[in-house]
């Protein structure tokens, strides 16, 4: 006959891991959530350095990405 605690400790282990399973979801969505907020932020920062190299906002990335620099600022957002 198994040891009961042995076998309670694998029952324990497989709830365990089942409730991991189902939370690993939101654990990706908040790192998502996360990573676009900073994304935002970067932007936001960018954009100020903009409006005082160029006199105004710009829409156009690549603009952003080239007058950034002059004011020691970089502006990199997440892959994907």
């Amino acid at each position: 006959m198994p040891n009961p605690f042995l076998v309670l400790g694998g029952v324990v282990g497989v709830i365990t891991a089942g409730i991991g399973v189902l939370a690993v979801p939101g654990w990706i969505d908040n790192a998502n959530d996360s990573a676009a907020i900073n994304d935002l932020g970067s932007i936001r920062g960018g954009e100020s350095a903009a409006i005082l190299q160029l006199g105004e906002y710009t829409d156009d990335f690549g603009v952003l990405k080239r007058v950034t620099p002059a004011l020691g600022y970089s502006v990199v957002v997440t892959k994907g």
